[in-house]
């Protein structure tokens, strides 16, 4: 009988990559190189100061 994945088990393959991203807002950076690799079942958060940049 073959294993059957959770549906919170991580998969091999990313299901968002991201990398070297940037955002600014006329001269201010946001987001600088920022790379992101997120795996099915995972939970994550973004955390830092107002005015940061975490929406973007």
């Amino acid at each position: 009988m073959a294993a059957r994945q959770s549906e919170t088990e991580p998969t091999a393959q990313p299901i968002i990559r991201v990398r070297g991203l940037v955002k600014r807002y006329g001269a201010v950076t946001a987001v600088d190189g920022v790379d992101l690799a997120v795996n099915s079942g995972e939970v994550f958060g973004i955390l830092g100061p107002n005015g940061a940049g975490k929406t973007t």
